[in-house]
């Protein structure tokens, strides 16, 4: 887990942001879905984003009854849309803004932002792997943030 300006627990106001379609789409406050929302930060130009795609794809196929997967992307790089059809995964929201990596203060790609169905941050982190994946929504299912979280939860209950 790196550091950023929202932190776990923090509830995300909910903002609106453009999708690649040309279409609003809201980010944060309740689901009326009732889903959490995966925020998978990628670029056309990242390797790795590119190797995530089919553990991206499977846990929409393993999870997605309770989680929404949402990507994004800063509207200035170009290839977005040879990036969905490659990856195929165009039925899924794809968003181009700026403004909503600089409010998670992404510095580092590929990362992820998962939000509980109230739009409250459950975890956050660098996915570099299926296992970074899936310890964010390890950490949701815990509710402990990190590792670091979890010790010092066992070292002050002794």
């Amino acid at each position: 887990m790196t550091s950023a300006a929202a932190k776990v627990g923090d509830l995300v106001q909910p903002f609106s942001v453009q999708t690649i379609e040309g279409g609003r789409k809201t980010v944060g406050g309740l689901n009326p879905s009732g889903k959490s929302t995966l925020i998978a930060f990628v670029a056309p130009d990242c390797p790795v984003c590119s190797r995530l795609m089919p553990v991206y794809k499977s846990l929409v196929a393993a999870e997605g009854k309770s989680i929404e997967l949402v990507f994004a992307s800063d509207s200035a790089v170009e290839g977005h849309e040879a990036y969905r059809k490659r990856h195929g995964i165009e039925g899924l929201p794809y968003i181009l803004s700026t403004e909503l990596g600089m409010r998670f203060q992404i510095g580092k790609l590929p990362y992820a932002v998962l939000l509980d169905e109230a739009g409250v941050i459950a975890s956050q982190g660098l996915v570099n792997s299926r296992e970074h994946l899936e310890s964010l929504l390890e950490a949701q299912r815990s509710k402990i943030a990190s590792i670091q979280d979890y010790y010092e939860l066992k070292t002050n209950a002794r």
